[in-house]
């Protein structure tokens, strides 16, 4: 951490404390050994830092699937909170407690296994809310940190959240666009969720 801080531009001096976000899935068999490694860690030494497991899938409905009236996809958006099971907007509001009001010399490490997919909901979320980014910004940006879009169904869970930020929260975002994403293997197919 403290290397990947001067690169950058930043310096860490220890004591420092970390707030472990592990988006990985239980589900995932090979994930389930690093995620009971991280909780055991924090587990053992408190002093360290702190452990949370936000297990993140993202969704398969798409925003813009045509099926989805406008109505319909305004109801959804303002409930989001009820039916998508990664709870951006409270993951949200607690992400920006944990970097607004932690002591500075804590360190908020937010991570799945590559840094792309899940990593990318939940930063590109942050960005939408909190960074003013708009819609085409934050995938511009994801793809520029992950060197390719990120998955399907966390880009349509991102997507989600954008228009319930518009719907539910009165945010001028405009996600007509739409963007690639990426099924990883077995598919390894491109896909966009279309434009509204």
């Amino acid at each position: 951490m403290e290397n990947a801080a001067r690169q950058a531009g930043h310096s860490l001096q220890p004591p420092y404390r970390i707030v472990d976000i592990n988006l990985m899935q239980w589900e995932n068999a090979n994930e389930v050994p690093m995620i009971l490694t991280e909780y055991r860690f924090f587990r053992d030494y408190p002093l360290l830092g702190e452990f949370h497991f936000w297990e993140t899938n993202g969704t398969g409905l798409c925003a813009m699937d045509p099926k989805i009236d406008p109505a319909t996809r305004i109801y959804l958006a303002q409930n989001l909170e009820s039916w998508l099971g990664d709870q951006l907007d409270s993951r949200m509001q607690q992400l920006r407690n944990f970097l607004e009001f932690e002591p500075p010399t804590t360190v908020v490490y937010a991570h799945c296994e590559g840094g792309i997919d899940r990593t990318g909901e939940l930063m590109g979320a942050y960005y939408l809310r909190y960074l003013q980014q708009s819609w085409p910004e934050m995938n511009a940006l994801n793809f520029a940190i992950a060197n390719r879009p990120f998955g399907c169904n966390n880009y349509r869970a991102t997507l989600w959240y954008c228009i319930y930020l518009v719907e539910a929260m009165g945010y001028k975002l405009d996600y007509s666009q739409a963007f690639k994403c990426y099924d990883p293997p077995p598919t390894g197919a491109w896909y966009a969720c279309g434009s509204a």
